[in-house]
């Protein structure tokens, strides 16, 4: 499930989180602004634990949701989980919780490419902002 690494010359892409993801498959009070967000950005990924988050929250949905999961992740580029580990395994905070850390990780892995992580987890946010990289958390 793994497709196609990122390149580009310009930050051009928005990195989600799994936070982030569940908005565009179960409507909550940020949805309609992370939707406007996601207009300025068509290119698109996350990390393939969001393939494993998204789709686990889907089934607890519903089962209306898990086809609207799997078009929300036709529309990323899901980047692999081993080459990251190691860079997970040390980024961030004591407090980071480790599913958080492999996407701050992953995001931190294309930073030439990255132009915004889209999460709505405050402690990602904050550990986010820590090294650097361009967060956001899109509200109504």
């Amino acid at each position: 499930m793994t497709r196609r690494r990122v390149a580009s010359s310009s930050p051009s892409v928005a990195y989600l989180d799994s936070s982030a993801l569940v908005k565009l498959i179960a409507v909550e009070a940020e949805t309609a602004a992370l939707r406007r967000e996601l207009l300025r950005w068509p290119r698109r990924v996350s990390s393939l634990l969001a393939a494993i988050e998204l789709t686990r929250v889907a089934r607890r949905l519903g089962p209306l949701a898990v086809p609207l999961a799997q078009r929300v992740l036709a529309g990323l580029d899901l980047l692999a989980i081993d080459p990251i580990a190691p860079a997970a395994m040390q980024i961030g905070s004591n407090v980071l919780r480790s599913l958080d850390a492999i996407h701050l990780a992953t995001a931190a892995s294309i930073t030439a490419e990255l132009g915004v992580l889209i999460t709505y987890d405050r402690r990602m946010l904050a550990d986010g902002q820590g090294i650097g990289l361009p967060m956001l958390s899109p509200q109504p």
